[in-house]
């Protein structure tokens, strides 16, 4: 009997001891082997769908900017306008400093027309400086202003959906993320319109403006350079 239950005895500390070891052990996973599998299969899903998500939340990005396609429509004229005005600057820039550096002996003309050309110029270049300076502020000024609408949107739409969830969504969630979701991701969203997007269509009008301009002041160099 003494031999029995000091047998008991052991094969319990055993017991206990493997259990305490499999507890204690930061590597040691309880999972079932096709449990691992399917976190494989689903790890080597995960790009598929993340770049589906990355297109249909672009998607629904556009969708939600959709009542104020007239005031991104005056925006983007306004930027076109001010890269136009932009790359204009130095053109007449250059033709004032060539008004100035000309001579009667060069081309024949008199003071009194090189003159009339420098006021020529001088008065285009101030025009397009206004003109650029006015298009510049209503940009800004409009993006930023659907940008604003949009966020408000998100907002009100979200804290819709936050008030109607149930007393155990609010035990699950904690309010420092569901305030950070109201705040800080909803700013993201309105940089992406108002910065991004606004910085992505003045580099495309900028880039045809300057081919433009470029054909303008010598078709030639403008045919090798793009051939090269």
């Amino acid at each position: 009997m003494g031999q029995s239950s000091s047998r008991q005895s052991r094969q319990s500390r055993h017991k206990n001891s493997d259990v305490e070891e499999r507890l204690l052990d930061p590597f040691n996973s309880l999972t079932d082997p096709t449990d691992q599998a399917d976190q494989t299969e689903t790890a080597v899903e995960d790009p598929k769908p993340a770049t589906e998500k990355s297109h249909s939340s672009f998607g629904r990005l556009l969708t939600l900017a959709k009542p104020e396609w007239f005031t991104l429509f005056l925006a983007t004229i306004a930027l076109v306008v001010s890269s136009t005005t932009t790359l204009a600057q130095p053109y007449f820039f250059g033709q004032i400093v060539q008004v100035c550096s000309k001579s009667e002996d060069d081309d024949g003309t008199s003071n009194g027309d090189a003159m009339e050309d420098l006021n020529r110029y001088a008065i285009i270049l101030m025009f397009v400086l206004a003109v650029g300076g006015v298009a510049t502020m209503i940009r800004g000024w409009l993006y930023t202003l659907v940008g604003e609408r949009l966020v408000r949107s998100l907002r009100a739409d979200l804290f819709g959906k936050i008030v109607n969830q149930d007393v155990t969504f609010f035990d699950q969630n904690k309010t420092g993320e569901l305030m950070n979701r109201l705040s800080s991701d909803t700013t993201v969203i309105q940089n992406c319109l108002s910065v991004n997007i606004s910085m992505g269509l003045r580099a495309l009008a900028e880039m045809f403006v300057s081919i433009v301009l470029l054909f303008i002041t010598s078709w030639e160099l403008s045919c090798v350079m793009l051939a090269v």
